[in-house]
């Protein structure tokens, strides 16, 4: 059910600027807050260190979360190219 919802929405990938693009086309009444979430985001992340046991436990426990999150890349990646070029 969840994969059906996001094959209707307007997919927003914060680790990936040009997503904002489609935000505000869908949206352009809220387009200064998107380019204010764009900025905030441009910063390195600081990662904890994990074990190669730790990251595999955590890998199988978000399989499925993982496939959403693949899913909406690749709609995001299907609507950019609807887009005029920026």
């Amino acid at each position: 059910m969840t994969l059906s919802h996001l094959a209707t929405c307007v997919p927003l990938v914060l680790e990936r600027p040009d997503s904002l693009r489609l935000a505000r086309h869908w949206f352009p009444q809220l387009a200064g807050a998107f380019e204010t979430l764009g900025r905030k985001n441009a910063g390195p992340v600081e990662r904890c260190a994990l074990s190669d046991r730790a990251r595999a436990a955590l890998a199988d426990l978000a399989a499925g979360e993982q496939l959403i999150y693949d899913a909406a890349q690749r709609r995001a990646d299907a609507m950019l190219d609807t887009l005029q070029p920026a």
